[in-house]
Parts: structure tokens; sequence; C-alpha cells
């Protein structure tokens, strides 16, 4: 039997993604090409995929990384399995560097923030979750402010007001950060976002930085 058709095989009978079974197969064939080019023995390790890809981006210094973290704590109506690996992204330059760890690895990626418009399931998360709420830096210049999209939208309404900037005050009460904010246009009390951001800098699909000012985003 060849690969394509053990692939074709698991995908029929069980309820995997493609993506998933051909995934796990390519690891236990390499597992085993490797055993028998080592000492002609081959040991399974229950396919330690995770195992590795955990290994391999600790060296990668991408930031804190959890393994089997229960995603119930990452989102505000507590509900959610594990996810396989859970990274807390230092940086930008973190940031760039998993999706192309994951993209060469083909491993299932998803982003959250404060995880307040978010259900998943209370089964098994088969991926990598990149929280940005570690991203949380901000800096206050006059009346402009310049924040990083993991900060939280309430706290910043509240420490602008402090230093008596307005135009925040609709935030006071949205339980999510600036970055989901701004992708979606949050709004409360007949204001929005779109109201107060002059610009934004966004990860391509090229991985590259780029800058997208208000209308640019329409």
């Amino acid at each position: 039997m060849t690969k394509s058709e053990l692939i074709k095989n698991i995908h029929r009978k069980n309820n995997f993604k493609y993506v998933d079974i051909e995934n796990i197969v390519n690891d236990v064939l390499s597992e085993i090409t490797e055993g028998l080019e080592k000492d002609g023995k081959v040991v399974l390790t229950g396919f330690g995929t995770f195992e590795k890809y955990y290994q391999e981006l600790l060296e990668l210094n991408v930031g804190t990384i959890l393994k089997d973290e229960p995603l119930y704590k990452h989102t505000t109506y507590r509900v959610g399995g594990p996810a396989r690996l859970f990274i807390k992204v230092k940086d930008v330059e973190g940031l760039i560097s998993i999706i192309k760890y994951c993209r060469k690895h083909r491993i299932q990626l998803f982003v959250i923030g404060r995880g307040s418009n978010l259900l998943f399931s209370d089964k098994s998360f088969e991926g990598i979750i990149i929280s940005l709420e570690n991203m949380n830096h901000y800096s206050i210049n006059g009346s402009e402010v310049v924040a990083q999209s993991g900060v939280a939208m309430i706290k910043l309404a509240y420490d602008c007001a402090k230093v008596g900037l307005s135009g925040f005050e609709f935030m006071g009460g949205i339980p999510g950060n600036i970055g989901g904010g701004i992708f979606m246009n949050a709004g409360a009390y007949k204001s929005c976002l779109s109201e107060v951001v002059k610009s934004v800098k966004v990860l391509n699909e090229n991985l590259r930085v780029v800058t997208l000012t208000k209308e640019e985003m329409e």
C-alpha cells in the first residue's frame, strides 16, 4: 500500500481532517526511517510529534510555551478543551517564526487575543494556539496613542482618561484587546474604533509588516 492509499483509508474510516492524517503518517514514516538509518531499531513514541514541536519551538525562543493548556482559561465564557501547544508570543519576530514553523510542518494554527468573542470545543485542539496577550505595550505622546494588539481596551480607555485624553470612553466596557477590536471595529454607545484609529501595522500573508491607513482598511 502506498502512502497516499494509507492516508485515504484512514481518512475514510476516521473523523480526522486530511491534513492531520498526512502529518501523522509523515511523522511516523520519518521516525521509522530515522531509526533504521541510525541503528536498525525503530521506537515509535506515540506519535510524539508535538513533543518534537515543543522542543524545537523552545529553541526558537518565541515566548512562553505551554503543553496541553486548557483553553477555558483564556476565554471569557470559560469553555474549551486543551490545546496541544499554547504559545504566549513575545514579539512580532517570534510571531513570524511560529507562523513559518507551522507552515513548514503543516500544523494547525489559531491566533487569539483576550478570548472575549470565542467558543472553543471541549475536544483537544490538535495544533498550536498563539496568544497575543504578552504583546501589551503602549505609549502616549500628546494626543497620539500607539498600542500593541494585546493591550486591553478597558485598560487603555482608563489610562487615557487618567492623563486627560478623551475619545476612548466607549471602550470602557468592552472586554477585548485592541487588536481584535480594530479587526471587528468594536464599538459601544454610538461610537466605534474606526472613529479614533489613524493607522494600523499588520502582518500580511507574506509575513511582512505593513502600515495601513484607516481609509485603506475600509
